[in-house]
């Protein structure tokens, strides 16, 4: 089994779920076995999901270097306030200049938006809040967040949120960041997004969907709102 899994890890360059090769002899090589390129898709999604975890990962440790650099650069103005070397206004404003320039890191990885952000995926089951913005497939996500890893996107000093590729992010505690502004969002109210669940869910402006707006008693508004949403989302 160790065999296996060590020789099947060179073929992949990744690892395997040992449950993928209990119980199989140590002699069977992945050449015996012949497996179709359609069992292997499994294994190159990982490869690939694992590839840009350590991506992200090293473009997070380069951002941390830069972090400790300009905390040390601050830590020196704030020396030079004290010493009287450095006036107050431009101790503030080389404050204001290090928030709000590209250098800046976040203090946490940033992380993808929650799953609810995406319009494709919202069903009637999703979670909604008074506003729900919501990110078409025209963005590309992960290269936002890239930047905002490696210390390229600006940051707004009084709202705390992050400006990249011109898109404004916000970002929970936990690092995991969500839509505010920009191009490829959008917003809906409360009735707006369920009105999109039914569609997502039924396939469209069905009668199936219909019923459902009907029975949960959607206004004529939010029910077009949601239509508009569906068909712009699903670009």
């Amino acid at each position: 089994m160790a065999a296996f899994s060590k020789r099947l890890t060179r073929a992949h360059s990744t690892s395997v779920p040992s449950t993928w090769t209990k119980g199989v002899p140590s002699s069977i090589t992945t050449s015996t076995l012949r497996l179709p390129k359609k069992a292997l898709k499994p294994v190159n999604v990982a490869v690939a999901a694992h590839k840009q975890d350590r991506a992200d990962e090293r473009a997070y440790e380069d951002a941390a270097r830069g972090r400790r650099a300009a905390e040390r650069q601050a830590a020196k103005n704030a020396q030079a306030l004290r010493n009287g070397t450095m006036s107050q206004a431009a101790f503030d404003d080389a404050q204001r200049s290090a928030d709000e320039r590209p250098g800046t890191f976040p203090k946490v990885r940033a992380r993808r938006p929650d799953r609810r952000h995406f319009g494709r995926n919202v069903t009637t089951r999703t979670r909604r809040r008074g506003k729900n913005t919501l990110i078409d497939g025209t963005v590309d996500v992960d290269a936002d967040v890239a930047v905002i890893n490696s210390g390229q996107a600006f940051r707004d000093a009084d709202t705390g949120n992050w400006i990249a590729n011109g898109r404004t992010y916000g970002m929970h505690e936990n690092g995991t960041v969500f839509p505010v502004s920009g191009p490829g969002f959008h917003d809906a109210s409360r009735g707006g997004f369920k009105a999109l669940g039914a569609y997502n869910e039924f396939g469209g402006d069905t009668a199936e969907a219909r019923r459902w707006i009907a029975q949960h008693k959607l206004s004529p508004e939010a029910a077009a709102e949601g239509l508009q949403l569906f068909r712009t989302l699903g670009r």
